[in-house]
């Protein structure tokens, strides 16, 4: 497991801001809905109205490999206790 490093948020901030409106992000993708939508345990979850674009999204799911977030979910899960830790990163 690493961490992420700082232009890992630099680039993260940078495409977060580079986002397009929802119109703009429907219009050119018009199965965002199919691609953003989950549905898991009886939930019917559609993300599509979020402000991500896929290039955010591809990059934030990188972001979660990194970090090994379901390794941290699987051990959550088995009861292992698991430090919550919150560090700021700033980004030059």
């Amino acid at each position: 497991m690493s961490e992420i490093d700082a232009s890992t948020i630099s680039s993260l901030r940078t495409l977060a801001t580079a986002v397009p409106s929802l119109a703009e992000l429907f219009a050119a993708d018009p199965q965002r809905s199919e691609w953003l939508t989950v549905d898991a345990c009886g939930v019917h979850a559609d993300f599509s109205r979020q402000h991500v674009s896929q290039e955010l999204f591809d990059a934030l799911m990188k972001a979660v490999a990194i970090v090994d977030v379901s390794a941290k979910f699987a051990a959550m899960a088995a009861g292992d206790i698991v430090p919550a830790v919150v560090r700021s990163v700033n980004a030059a």
